[in-house]
């Protein structure tokens, strides 16, 4: 990119997305945190199911995604980018801890 706040290229994201399956591939995480929207709303499509978790009381959402990988579902939060204008990280910890108990009470053997 030559400048900061740059549109990304559509090429560049086709291309970050096997990457990423790779990297997925050989970690195996439960939860993958990504910072952006732009950036969540363009990982690869193969995602089982998607949800959003909201707080009303601070007007945000946690998007979430859902992988299988080597039978082995992994669990990506989109949030907003720290950098965002109006970023807090107090109501992004809120949302997380709630999507962390939703997760446990959905899966009872996470984390591995």
């Amino acid at each position: 990119m030559d400048k900061p706040k740059q549109k990304t290229p559509v090429e560049y994201w086709e291309n970050a997305k096997e990457p990423f399956k790779e990297i997925l591939d050989r970690l195996l995480p439960d939860i993958v945190i990504v910072t952006g929207y732009q950036t969540f709303e363009n990982l690869p499509d193969e995602c089982i199911q998607c949800k959003s978790i909201t707080i009303k009381e601070i007007s945000k959402e946690l998007k979430v995604k859902k992988y299988v990988i080597k039978k082995k579902v992994v669990n990506i939060c989109g949030m907003w980018h720290p950098a965002t204008p109006g970023f807090r990280y107090a109501d992004w910890r809120s949302l997380y801890k709630k999507f962390y108990k939703e997760l446990k009470k959905m899966n009872n053997t996470w984390p591995r």
